[in-house]
Parts: structure tokens; C-alpha cells; sequence
């Protein structure tokens, strides 16, 4: 994962690696994200905040942009690694995410799932629900260590 950005951090931290406790906040602004291995995917303009609550933390964004157009991401995660996320976006181009998904070697999963389709256009609403248990972005594994489920609305697709 790569995140530029600005920001600003209250954290007082205790406990050891393996037991871990944390209290404040992680402010940012203007931040741009990307994942190593999801390709053709940046999001951008992105602001919200990250609070610590022992060993909760609590995200959620104020803006963020996916292929130019609003992104909503809310979610709890422990600090050993237990996640549930809201992902929601309106109007994305579904030929965009259909080439993100073919060119990512961290969806190799749900690739099978597109695998049909040669080409997409038109456009699309997500929602997506992430949950799961993972301590590192690198050990990501859908369908092993996070799931995902959700709904997406076509609207005039070929």
C-alpha cells in the first residue's frame, strides 16, 4: 500500500506487538492511496480520520474520489487485525473496474468471476461489506482471510 498525503496524529501507545493498546486520532487531507497489487486503481482527494480506541480503531472518510468520482469508506478494525468495512461509490465507469480487477495480481480470485467478459462499458453503483482477520495489507487473501459481499446496480451496460 502507498499513501501520500498530509495529516496530523494524537497517539498515546502501550503494550508490546503481540498485545497492543492505542488512544487518539490520525487526521488526513489530500491523500492519495493506491495497493502494489491492485493495478489501475488510485484513490484520491481523499480526507477523513482513523481514531484509536484501546485495541479498536475506527475509519472513516470525508472525501475520497475512485476514478473521479465519490467513494464512502467506513469501518472498524481491531489492532490484531479483525476488519468490517462499508465501501460504497456511484456511477463508476464499469469498463475501469473490470480492468482493474483483470490486471491485479490481489484479486486473482474474483478474476475468475469477469473472466467472460472482454470488454464492459457503462456505468455502475457498488456497495461492498469487508470482513475478515489479517495483521498485514502484503497477506491479503479473498475468500481465505477476507470476504467480501455486496451488490452492484448496471445501469445501460454492454
Amino acid at each position: 500500500m502507498d499513501i501520500k498525503g498530509q495529516g496530523g496524529i494524537n497517539l498515546k501507545v502501550s503494550g508490546t506487538r503481540q498485545n497492543p493498546y492505542a488512544w487518539g486520532e490520525f487526521n488526513f487531507k489530500n491523500a492519495v492511496v493506491s495497493f502494489l497489487d491492485i493495478h489501475n486503481m488510485e484513490i484520491t482527494n481523499g480526507s477523513g480520520v482513523l481514531k484509536f480506541d484501546n485495541q479498536n480503531t475506527e475509519f472513516e472518510s470525508k472525501t475520497a474520489f475512485l476514478n473521479g468520482k465519490s467513494v464512502k469508506i467506513k469501518g472498524t478494525c481491531t489492532l490484531l487485525g479483525v476488519l468490517n468495512f462499508d465501501v460504497s461509490t456511484k456511477n463508476q465507469d464499469l469498463g475501469k473496474l473490470v480492468q482493474i480487477i483483470k490486471t491485479s495480481p490481489m484479486l486473482k480470485e474474483v478474476q475468475e468471476l469477469v473472466k467472460p467478459f472482454e470488454s464492459a462499458s457503462g456505468l455502475s453503483d457498488i456497495t461492498i461489506n469487508l470482513t475478515g482477520k489479517v495483521k498485514d495489507v502484503n497477506d491479503i487473501v479473498f475468500n481465505k482471510n477476507i470476504f467480501a459481499k455486496g451488490s452492484i446496480i448496471l445501469y445501460n451496460n454492454t
